[in-house]
């Protein structure tokens, strides 16, 4: 009984701190248990948004590799219509060059041409000269 009466009296003489203080850690376990579900779905909430955030990056990182690519290939076929043209040009340039190297020997054969003509009319000249001058002869001779 007197160990009762010592429980019931230091019950009375406890202060409300201390009950406050003994209660405390079960609220605190009971606030974490409660705040628990609401801290996983922040969280999980938070991690969608980060994987919302990656993918939507990841979708607009492609969308502008897509259009370097698009560019790209508008780039080389622009490129190879130019290199194209190029090759054709050059190609005209050898062909001219041909064409320009066999009208020079054209004319360099006809040069040599014009002046057999020209040595061979001066030796006809020549002939009749000489023919002229034996005609000229004989007739002297006959007279």
């Amino acid at each position: 009984l007197q160990q009762q009466l010592a429980e019931l009296s230091q019950q009375e003489t406890r202060h409300p701190e201390q009950d406050q203080m003994q209660n405390q850690p079960a609220q605190q376990t009971q606030q974490a248990e409660q705040q628990a579900p609401q801290q996983q779905a922040d969280e999980s909430e938070s991690q969608q948004r980060e994987v919302d955030d990656d993918a939507e990056r990841i979708a607009q990182q492609l969308a502008e590799q897509r259009e370097l690519q698009v560019q790209l290939r508008q780039e080389l076929a622009h490129l190879l219509h130019e290199s194209e043209h190029r090759q054709d040009l050059q190609q005209n340039d050898l062909k001219e060059q041909q064409l320009l190297a066999e009208h020079e020997r054209l004319d360099e054969q006809l040069r040599q041409q014009m002046e057999e003509v020209r040595w061979q009319e001066q030796v006809l000249r020549q002939l009749k000269q000489d023919e002229n001058h034996v005609a000229g002869a004989r007739q002297q001779c006959l007279s």
